[in-house]
């Protein structure tokens, strides 16, 4: 079972968001999305895609990329970035110190310089709401057989 352990309030997503239209404005990503380690969708902006479950299985697949890079880390000792270039479209991912990440996909007119160095404002930016939603007290809420039904 997984158990959401962080609170996104409305006024957290407004600022997330603002970040994001600033980052797709700099960069003409196709797609930016941050998300967190369990996959879920904090927020994303496109023009092209608007399906909120095709965003959600993006970030599902960066997720587990995401684990698999932090096993790799261990051996190469690099930061928690992955790039990988398609045909005509690349991706990149960057995690943050609070385990959110910032995946972007873009055309390969888009110069990959320019996406790290807005992936790492947009970070800068970002870090200090994403402390304070992992370290925003928590209300204790416990589950019993006898609330489930069946």
């Amino acid at each position: 079972m997984d158990i959401v352990s962080y609170t996104i309030e409305k006024k957290d997503l407004e600022y997330i968001e603002s970040i994001l239209e600033k980052f797709i404005m700099a960069t003409y990503v196709d797609l930016v999305l941050i998300g967190d380690e369990g996959g879920r969708v904090v927020s994303f902006l496109s023009p092209d895609v608007k399906d909120e479950r095709e965003a959600s299985r993006f970030a599902v697949v960066c997720a587990g990329v995401l684990g698999a890079l932090d096993q790799l880390n261990h051996i190469i000792h690099e930061k928690n970035t992955f790039f990988t270039e398609g045909i005509n479209k690349s991706i990149y991912i960057r995690i943050s110190q609070y385990n959110f990440f910032i995946a972007s996909i873009f055309d390969k007119k888009v110069p990959l310089g320019s996406v790290k160095l807005f992936t790492e404002k947009a970070l800068k930016e970002l870090d200090p709401i994403f402390n304070q939603i992992r370290n925003r007290k928590k209300d204790n809420f416990k589950i019993s057989f006898d609330m489930l039904e069946f």
